[in-house]
Formats: structure tokens, C-alpha cells, sequence
């Protein structure tokens, strides 16, 4: 017979290993945490500047207050 392991997929312990591995590194962790922040940031852009940068009246800005 056939002996079924419930341990996951065959290729679980190498993905394991690997990411032990990468943890382990500095480099690629800051390097991970950097490439968080930045997808972090681009999906959190409308929250964190929610007015249009090209609706600007640049001229106006010259002007003083009335």
C-alpha cells in the first residue's frame, strides 16, 4: 500500500528552507521590508493623498490673500 502522509504538498519542506533562509539573510529581509512598504504605499495612494495634483491653479498661488 501506498503510505499517505498528511505533512502538505512534496515541495513544502524545500519552500521551508527557503524562506528560513531568506529570514535569516539581513539583506533580503530589509530589502523585503522596503518592497513592502513601497507596495504598502502605492495601494494605500488615495487614502494617503486623496486630492488630484493636476486640479492645481498654479498661477493662483502667486497671488496674496484677499
Amino acid at each position: 500500500m501506498t503510505d499517505l502522509s498528511l505533512s502538505g504538498p512534496p515541495g513544502a519542506p524545500a519552500l521551508r528552507s527557503r524562506a528560513r533562509r531568506w529570514l535569516r539573510n539581513s539583506g533580503a529581509s530589509v530589502g523585503g521590508a522596503i518592497v513592502l512598504i513601497a507596495v504598502l504605499c502605492a495601494v494605500a495612494a488615495p487614502l494617503l493623498a486623496p486630492y488630484d495634483p493636476y486640479l492645481q491653479d498654479l498661477p493662483m498661488r502667486l497671488k496674496p490673500p484677499v
